[in-house]
């Protein structure tokens, strides 16, 4: 596998990591401050802006698009509400365009409106990927379906399986050399997946691994949404997953992406910024320091923190869980201004913690255990330096 300790070039923030709590301009300006090679912005920070002036700006920042989330839910009772769909689906490929985005991440939707029947919202994605893969290809953006945990398949994608995906992939596009219908491959979504093995290495064979998500599945979890852990936090094999990844050919960057309403979508104190920096740079990275560092990558402006989490999107897609996420978050932060520390320090580490000294100090507690083939026996402080840095 590649050797992440002090390369956090090789990794993505995904923007939702952060909360949605700063412009998308100045989320951009942070995660190439801190040294992270890419961005996977969001529709509802994008939307209603100059989309090719915030594109320059990523790249002035020295930064890749690893990916654009989301697409709207394909599913619907009707065709109109199906061509409706399509349509917006559309005009975010156009824009992940002129963001130069790698890839349109298409999260497919469950059941139509009142319906029961899987089978059939199944039929209407697959009808839906024929002509948006050829917008796609088009526009210069590859197209690729992100399989969810099954606990979603009702409300957020009918698709499942990696096999599934990849089947639909295969019934469209055929056996290809240049894919551009692939799969986004999320830990937190396949990690259960008996045929895990097997289906990476087959979409890895048909060159179809478009991205790579990270973060961990905290047991227990108080919300299977909202409630994503950092990396070596909880159940998920997320080392053991890379290097299948990793081996089946993939050789982009590493996303970060963590929802966390009840965490780290939490404002901090601005005051104890220096003290963290100061806590960093010693090697002295505690919960509580590693939580407050939030305030490095997002700035606060003197609104409301949540302010930037309304959606401008379809009206469909405000139903998003993120956006009601958004609203316990505002509740969580006043409720926890006096409550003090959480009884799991574990919680309470920031995410986007990952300077260049934190992955020194990563590097300096073993790190060196990236370059095995087998997977070692990594000391604890080598898992907690990661997951503070974000890069397991």
């Amino acid at each position: 596998m590649h050797d992440l300790a002090d390369h956090p070039e090789r990794c993505a923030i995904n923007t939702a990591t952060l909360g949605f709590q700063a412009p998308i301009e100045d989320v951009i300006d942070a995660v190439a401050r801190e040294g992270f090679g890419g961005i996977a912005p969001w529709r509802r920070e994008v939307e209603g802006k100059d989309v090719a002036a915030v594109g320059k700006r990523i790249r002035d920042a020295g930064l890749k698009v690893t990916g654009y989330c989301r697409s709207t839910y394909i599913p619907s009772p009707t065709k109109e509400g199906w061509r409706a769909s399509v349509e917006a689906n559309r005009r975010a490929i156009a824009d992940a365009a002129k963001l130069g985005a790698r890839s349109f991440v298409m999260v497919v939707g469950g059941l139509a409106e009142g319906s029961k029947n899987i089978a059939a919202s199944r039929r209407q994605v697959e009808d839906a990927c024929g002509p948006l893969l050829e917008f796609g290809r088009s526009a210069g953006v590859r197209i690729a379906l992100e399989p969810l945990h099954p606990v979603y398949a009702a409300d957020r994608s009918c698709l499942t399986l990696i096999s599934e995906a990849l089947d639909i992939c295969d019934r469209i596009e055929g056996d290809v050399t240049d894919p551009w219908l692939g799969v986004c491959l999320d830990v937190y979504h396949i990690w259960w997946d008996p045929n895990l093995v097997r289906d990476v290495a087959r979409a890895g064979a048909g060159r179809r691994i478009f991205g790579f998500h990270v973060c961990d599945w905290l047991q227990p979890t108080r919300d299977p949404l909202n409630d994503r852990g950092m990396m070596g936090d909880g159940v998920i094999d997320v080392r053991g997953i890379r290097s299948l990844i990793e081996a089946a050919g993939y050789a982009g960057l590493v996303e970060a992406e963590i929802f966390s309403a009840l965490d780290w979508w939490k404002t901090p104190d601005r005051r104890n910024s220096q003290r963290v920096q100061r806590a960093v740079c010693e090697g002295d990275v505690t919960a509580e320091a590693g939580a407050n560092r939030l305030t490095r990558l997002a700035p606060q402006s003197g609104r409301n923190p949540m302010a930037h989490s309304q959606m401008v999107q379809e009206p469909r897609l405000q139903e998003n869980s993120l956006c009601k996420a958004s609203e316990l978050a505002k509740e969580t932060v006043l409720s926890c201004k006096s409550s003090g520390a959480r009884d799991n320090p574990k919680r309470r580490r920031s995410p986007i913690s990952c300077t260049s000294t934190i992955l020194r100090l990563s590097a300096h507690h073993g790190a060196r255990a990236f370059r095995h083939t087998r997977p070692p026996t990594i000391p604890a402080p080598f898992w907690k330096s990661l997951s503070q840095s974000g890069l397991s």
